[in-house]
């Protein structure tokens, strides 16, 4: 984890091997290989900006064994227009983003239990259609899982050569 308070109560209930890292440094060391990463509750925003995601996309494959995956959700940046219509007045299967707006929102962000506020973080936002020009740049193949909304998964698959 990144935070050496979650690492401290990962300890004191008996985690063995805790350690207070961050995403980028651990995929550069490279020294494990894994079939899947599975990124949830919108892991893929840790990455913080597009250039993030591309570092990380590109070191994903140290870590990565041939054929292997990467698996997790995102949202979509919101729609100013559609926030004016309701949910339940829009089919779930009719897109109401406009190809206008921006691929991607960046939003500061922090944990906070009680008065205990964590260190600020960046958190990226994306559409599908540019994760998957990304990760195909990147050298993996991106498959849409499902979709409600503006949330959706995606497994990232990836290519031979890489």
């Amino acid at each position: 984890d990144v935070s050496p308070g979650a690492v401290a109560v990962m300890q004191e209930r008996g985690v063995r091997h805790a350690a207070c890292i961050d995403w980028e440094s651990q995929l550069r060391k490279g020294a494990e290989s894994f079939d899947t990463l599975l990124l949830l509750n919108r892991g893929f925003g840790l990455t913080g900006t597009p250039e993030g995601l591309r570092t990380f996309l590109q070191l994903a494959h140290r870590v990565v064994r041939p054929g292997g995956q990467i698996v997790g959700d995102w949202r979509e940046p919101p729609c100013p227009e559609a926030d004016a219509v309701a949910a339940t007045e829009r089919p779930s299967d009719v897109s109401t983003r406009d190809p206008t707006n921006p691929p991607y929102r960046q939003r500061e962000m922090w944990v906070q239990y009680g008065s205990t506020v964590g260190r600020p973080f960046q958190l990226l936002d994306s559409t599908f259609d540019e994760l998957h020009r990304v990760a195909e740049a990147e050298g993996w193949h991106a498959e849409l899982l499902w979709r409600e909304d503006d949330a959706y998964a995606t497994c990232l698959t990836a290519l031979a050569g890489w």
